[in-house]
């Protein structure tokens, strides 16, 4: 599994790694803007990483009862089970675009995932048809220079 500040393993970070832990605040930031805007029910976070993210918007999201993470990388999946897991957690491996699930989610979860796709459109377009009646996608992109190869 590759960490990097796109993959983020908070466990994985030295105490002297201010770059990954300031870039790991940010993302938690986010997580937490986006538990605030949590509906009742279930929620999807897609492109999950390690899991750390799921499993703040259900610790922190009272009314979720159950927190699905989803990421392409079947080796984050696995480390996201071991280390995140929990009753009313669950992650699975899968790709974004092509994900499925018939239940729906009341609330989707995508933090800094759109600006990797070549037709970001395509994957707002795919979630909103996973949301229930009243649903809520939250989303975010980076706002900083970028500094690698993201559009």
């Amino acid at each position: 599994m590759r960490n990097s500040l796109e993959r983020l393993i908070p466990d994985h970070l030295s105490p002297g790694d201010v770059t990954g832990r300031e870039t790991l605040e940010l993302h938690l930031e986010r997580y937490r803007f986006a538990s605030s805007y949590a509906r009742a029910g279930r929620l999807l976070d897609i492109a999950c990483g390690v899991g750390y993210g799921t499993r703040l918007l259900r610790d922190e999201s009272e009314q979720v009862r159950f927190a699905l993470g989803v990421d392409l990388c079947e080796e984050s999946i696995a480390y996201a089970r071991e280390r995140y897991g929990r009753d009313g957690v669950e992650f699975r491996a899968g790709d974004a675009m092509r994900f499925e699930e018939a239940e729906g989610f009341d609330t989707i979860v995508c933090l800094e995932t759109v600006e990797h796709l070549r037709y970001p459109a395509g994957l707002i377009d795919h979630l909103v048809s996973l949301l229930r009646p009243n649903g809520i996608l939250v989303a975010s992109v980076p706002t900083t220079p970028s500094v690698d190869v993201n559009p």
